[in-house]
Protein backbone atom coordinates (compact mmCIF):
# COMPACT_ATOMS: atom_id res chain seq x y z
CA UNK A 1 0.00 0.00 0.00
CA UNK A 2 1.05 3.00 -0.92
CA UNK A 3 1.49 6.63 1.56
CA UNK A 4 -1.17 8.30 0.53
CA UNK A 5 -3.34 5.37 0.50
CA UNK A 6 -2.32 4.23 3.88
CA UNK A 7 -3.42 8.01 4.85
CA UNK A 8 -6.28 7.88 3.09
CA UNK A 9 -7.74 4.45 4.82
CA UNK A 10 -6.33 5.74 8.04
CA UNK A 11 -8.45 9.25 7.66
CA UNK A 12 -11.39 7.64 6.43
CA UNK A 13 -11.82 4.63 8.95
CA UNK A 14 -11.06 7.06 11.75
CA UNK A 15 -13.13 9.88 10.40
CA UNK A 16 -10.29 12.36 10.93
CA UNK A 17 -10.78 16.13 9.54
CA UNK A 18 -7.10 16.01 8.24
CA UNK A 19 -4.61 14.08 6.45
CA UNK A 20 -2.43 16.02 9.18
CA UNK A 21 -4.57 14.65 11.72
CA UNK A 22 -4.79 10.83 10.05
CA UNK A 23 -0.56 11.34 9.70
CA UNK A 24 -0.29 12.08 13.62
CA UNK A 25 -2.33 9.48 15.15
CA UNK A 26 -1.21 7.06 12.90
CA UNK A 27 2.35 7.63 13.66
CA UNK A 28 1.37 7.54 17.49
CA UNK A 29 -0.18 4.31 17.05
CA UNK A 30 2.72 2.32 15.44
CA UNK A 31 4.76 4.38 17.89
CA UNK A 32 2.77 2.41 20.72
CA UNK A 33 2.26 -0.21 18.42
CA UNK A 34 6.59 -0.77 17.87
CA UNK A 35 7.18 -0.11 21.84
CA UNK A 36 6.11 -3.60 22.19
CA UNK A 37 8.46 -4.94 20.11
CA UNK A 38 12.09 -5.60 19.89
CA UNK A 39 14.08 -2.90 18.20
CA UNK A 40 15.08 -5.80 15.80
CA UNK A 41 11.15 -6.50 15.24
CA UNK A 42 10.34 -2.62 15.07
CA UNK A 43 12.93 -2.21 11.82
CA UNK A 44 10.92 -5.53 10.02
CA UNK A 45 7.75 -4.25 10.78
CA UNK A 46 8.63 -0.23 9.70
CA UNK A 47 10.24 -2.16 6.51
CA UNK A 48 6.51 -3.04 5.68
CA UNK A 49 4.81 0.22 5.99
CA UNK A 50 5.31 3.08 3.70
CA UNK A 51 8.35 4.97 3.38
CA UNK A 52 7.03 8.00 5.30
CA UNK A 53 5.81 5.81 7.99
CA UNK A 54 8.79 3.24 8.07
CA UNK A 55 10.74 4.82 11.19
CA UNK A 56 7.17 5.11 13.16
CA UNK A 57 7.48 1.87 15.30
CA UNK A 58 11.18 2.54 16.02
CA UNK A 59 9.97 5.64 17.81
CA UNK A 60 9.60 4.09 21.27
CA UNK A 61 11.40 0.66 20.84
CA UNK A 62 14.18 1.36 23.00
CA UNK A 63 12.99 -2.37 24.50
CA UNK A 64 9.70 -4.44 24.31
CA UNK A 65 6.91 -2.76 26.51
CA UNK A 66 4.03 -5.24 27.73
CA UNK A 67 0.85 -3.71 27.96
CA UNK A 68 -2.80 -5.27 28.04
CA UNK A 69 -5.13 -3.84 26.00
CA UNK A 70 -6.25 -1.12 28.72
CA UNK A 71 -2.67 -0.16 29.06
CA UNK A 72 -2.28 0.12 24.85
CA UNK A 73 -4.92 2.26 24.96
CA UNK A 74 -4.28 4.62 27.93
CA UNK A 75 -0.90 5.34 26.21
CA UNK A 76 -2.23 6.23 23.16
CA UNK A 77 -4.62 8.41 24.25
CA UNK A 78 -2.37 10.11 26.60
CA UNK A 79 -0.09 10.50 22.92
CA UNK A 80 -3.13 12.30 21.24
CA UNK A 81 -4.60 15.02 23.60
CA UNK A 82 -8.14 15.61 21.99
Amino acid sequence: MKYHEFLAVTRDRGEYDSQAEAERVARVVLGALGSRLTRDEAEDFGSQLPEPLADAPLSESLQATRWNVNEFLQHVSTQLPM
